[in-house]
């Protein structure tokens, strides 16, 4: 049995190592089969597969339920990108927060995550579990470049008078989501944090290997000399060889093609024959070996700082103990199999019922190839009553509904997704007509996403941003000019950074210094920037370390229609003018510009806020008074009558007895809250003021209502707009497309 813990280099020569591999290898697949199988028949729930060589039932109909599961939950989960921000462990600035920030989404950006965010959720939800791996990718490719040619004092262009040039294709942090099929993980370990090694499997030629070689201008991959005689001599027995020399071990990965109706062609091309590669990774050290032919390819140590695992794990809901965990399909697998027994038993009761047997009696003349069941058929017979129809009994009418409901809201119940989830409405589900009933439908459903999408951020999107954290500190060694898209992230930084008034160096950009280069380059329109940073705005000894924390956006759990209307019920309440009042109070008033921006730009209605806001028309100017208040003088403390009578014009003498009962019969008295004596009333009076119908002077009456009118008309045009852009409106911007 070998030894499983990390073994240095000079203790194994390179057939020891190939061989612990191997063994290792072999261990993990042994533990591995019964999962790998078990994840065979989940897929094929998922791809709605019947494999009509063993199916009982002559009708083979599948009810995609455990389909609309998956992808009910898999826009809940990727539909936006990852919220969160850098925070540091002992001390730090916002600046290197937003840097880090920044640097992220375009990283995340860059290397196209969403496609791979898509297919590494899916995984999780199918299979329970799902690897992939970080890493810096850095490709160079040649490209063809035209070059100008002078004639006559002119250049010139053509296709034909070109160079060749070098251009680096990709520099930065990327990452892959790996083939279920193809990871085998130390089968003792129940989390990244005790995995030993994990080893997973890819496919290559060995033209491919020597371009990397000659492109790296070293020897990157080792023993290729070695490798190119063993593939020689087994395309010479490839036809005397099992499987034709296609690699082994590959049956539970073949399935997925089975499925298709088609094979696995890995190893089939002769002319450019391809073979297994295991990559072992720990976290000092990388092997590569194909084990087909016992040869160690390539061993390194770990190249990057971090010193961890470049695995990245995720499960769907957590097993204890162990490190695959379940997926949305296992708890349903029996379930949504009934679900197709008994349509197709249904269905074969029925086509039964349609389509007849006969009874023949042996000898009587009947043409067998007439005795055939279809609207106006002639059967041929010498004897009338030597044919009978079989009748077959309705026997699965009677309880066909009654058993899909029981099955269907077993299924859901299992799942917890409903038909009001997916957004399916049925004229039986009584509790989804009321508003109440809907809300705690969806209230139950928020609740198990949110703690799907905690534990997907905290699992994996953590542990991606972190380590491309530390794979950017770890090659960023010059200047680096990055992209950032986006009103909100531009605007973002330059509100709560000084980027845009500093140069790279640190000198503070004054007025009018129009030569020198901001760290934060802002376009014209303010929709994107360049970031020109440092390696010095990142160095965790010189500006500190910091921890990438995700949050759960609230884009994703909420329906974006439910969203519009909470949000303009809000927008309702804060612009009445009690709250406007008491707002005022507190020295705080409503941000509308602000308000209004965010109606367009989140809720995504296809109106951009630039084309709705205008300014006043120039020439008037309109003069809003603050309000006055009412307040009852009798709950006046002593020092607010007081007060309240100063400003009236009488002296009140404090150690008058009567003091407590002045003001009994008085009803109320006017106080203007702006002048210094109003507003030392109102706060020693300890209440909430009744409002007062605000002064307008100097604006007449006349013009008011005109700009009143005019608002109001706006506003009820712009929630035309807003409700015509939404799904399932007629003559919207989207439908009406």
């Amino acid at each position: 049995m070998a030894n499983f813990n990390t073994i240095p280099k000079a203790d194994l020569d390179e057939n020891e190592l190939a061989e612990e591999m191997t063994e290792q290898f072999r261990i993990a697949k042994l533990y591995l089969d019964p999962v790998h199988l078990r994840m065979n028949y989940q897929e094929e729930l998922y791809r709605t597969y019947i494999d009509k060589n063993n199916y009982p039932h002559s009708a083979r109909v599948f009810d995609p339920r455990i389909f609309r599961v998956i992808e009910t939950i898999t826009p809940r989960m990727v539909a936006n990108e990852p919220t969160g921000s850098f925070y540091p462990q002992e001390s730090g600035d916002e600046v290197t927060a937003q840097i880090l920030n920044a640097m992220t989404k375009y990283d995340w950006r860059r290397a196209e995550m969403f496609p791979k965010e898509v297919m590494f959720v899916k995984s999780m939800l199918i299979f329970g579990t799902a690897f992939g791996r970080n890493f810096w990718d850095f490709r160079e490719k040649e490209k063809t470049q035209m070059e100008p040619k002078k004639i006559n004092g002119r250049l010139v262009w053509t296709p034909t008078n070109n160079k060749k040039i070098k251009v680096t294709e990709f520099d930065g942090p990327n990452f892959e989501t790996l083939n279920i099929y193809d990871c085998f993980p130390d089968p003792n370990s129940s989390s990244l944090s005790n995995m030993r090694w994990f080893i997973y499997r890819t496919f290559s030629t060995l033209e491919e290997l020597e371009q990397e070689n000659d492109a790296r201008g070293s020897e990157y991959w080792k023993n290729l000399d070695k490798l190119r005689g063993a593939v020689n001599k087994k395309m010479q027995q490839k036809n005397n060889l099992p499987g034709g020399g296609q690699p082994q071990n590959m049956q539970f990965r073949e399935h997925r093609r089975i499925m298709l109706s088609t094979q696995e062609f890995h190893g089939k091309d002769s002319s450019n024959p391809e073979f297994v590669i295991l990559r072992r990774l720990t976290r000092d050290r990388w092997v590569y070996i194909v084990p087909e032919f016992n040869l160690v390819i390539r061993e390194e140590d770990n190249p990057y700082f971090h010193g961890d695992l470049t695995i990245v794990h995720g499960v769907d809901y957590p097993y204890p103990g162990e490190l695959y965990g379940m997926g949305e399909i296992e708890p349903l697998d029996r379930i949504q199999r009934a679900i197709n027994a008994v349509l197709n038993q249904r269905l074969d009761n029925v086509q039964l019922t349609l389509r007849t047997m006969w009874k023949v009696r042996k000898g009587a003349g009947v043409d067998m190839h007439t005795l055939v069941s279809a609207p106006g058929n002639i059967v041929t017979t010498d004897d009338m009553n030597a044919v009978e129809p079989l009748e077959t009994p309705d026997v699965t009418g009677p309880q066909f509904v009654q058993t899909m409901n029981y099955l269907t809201a077993a299924l859901q119940n299992g799942s917890g997704i409903t038909d009001y989830t997916i957004g399916v409405q049925k004229s039986g589900d009584i509790a989804n007509k009321t508003a109440t009933g809907a809300q705690l439908i969806q209230n139950e459903a928020n609740a198990q996403f949110k703690l799907k999408i905690q534990l997907f951020n905290h699992m994996v999107i953590q542990r991606i941003v972190n380590q491309w954290k530390d794979l950017r500190i770890q090659y960023t060694t010059e200047a680096q000019k990055l992209r950032i898209i986006g009103k909100d992230e531009v605007n973002q930084l330059k509100q709560n950074t000084k980027l845009s008034q500093t140069t790279p160096d640190g000198e503070q950009i004054m007025p009018g210094e129009l030569e020198k280069k901001a760290v934060l380059e802002i376009s014209q329109d303010q929709s994107f920037a360049f970031l020109n940073v440092l390696p010095d705005n990142i160095q965790p000894s010189i500006v500190g370390d910091y921890d990438f924390i995700a949050t759960v956006g609230v884009d994703q759990l909420n329906d974006p229609t439910v969203m519009q209307q909470n949000f303009f019920a809000a927008l309702d309440r804060v612009l009445t003018p009690e709250w406007s009042q008491m707002l005022y109070r507190n020295g705080k008033m409503v941000n509308v510009l602000m308000l209004t921006q965010k109606i367009f730009e989140k809720l995504q209605v296809g109106i951009d806020a630039d084309n709705v806001l205008t300014d006043f028309p120039k020439g008037q100017n309109f003069n809003f008074d603050m309000p006055k208040v009412n307040i009852a003088f009798d709950s006046l403390p002593k020092s607010g009558k007081i007060s309240a009578a100063a400003n009236a014009g009488i002296q009140i003498d404090p150690n008058d007895p009567a003091l407590d009962q002045m003001g009994t019969e008085t009803t109320r008295i006017m106080v203007d809250p702006t002048t210094p004596q109003g507003e030392a009333i109102v706060q020693a009076s300890g209440l909430v003021p009744q409002s007062q119908t605000p002064s307008t002077e100097p604006m007449q009456q006349e013009d008011m209502n005109q700009v009143m009118q005019g608002a109001q008309d706006q506003r009820q045009q712009i929630s035309n707009q807003v409700a015509g852009n939404q799904p399932g409106q007629t003559g919207g911007m989207i439908n009406g497309q």
